[in-house]
């Protein structure tokens, strides 16, 4: 992927992509990051077209759980 579509990227939670990766802050207190898995490397690209680089990343469901635990003030 190129690394100029990271300069599209919106969503806060996102760090990194590799290959067929796609990695952003963690879920779980005792984990720092999470990541995501795709089948190939469009598909990844795809998803990161469709989620991370539009409305801020808030139509990913991942987006979604760790915004919730700000919310809460569960994260800080």
């Amino acid at each position: 992927m190129s690394a100029l579509i990271e300069g599209h990227i919106e969503c806060p939670f996102y760090q990194k992509n590799g290959l067929q990766t796609i990695t952003c802050e963690g879920l779980l207190d005792n984990l720092n990051h999470t990541t995501h898995y795709f089948r190939s490397a469009d598909e990844k690209r795809q998803h990161i077209l469709k989620y991370c680089c539009q409305h801020g990343g808030r139509r990913c469901v991942h987006h979604r759980s760790v915004a919730v635990l700000y919310e809460r003030g569960m994260r800080e």
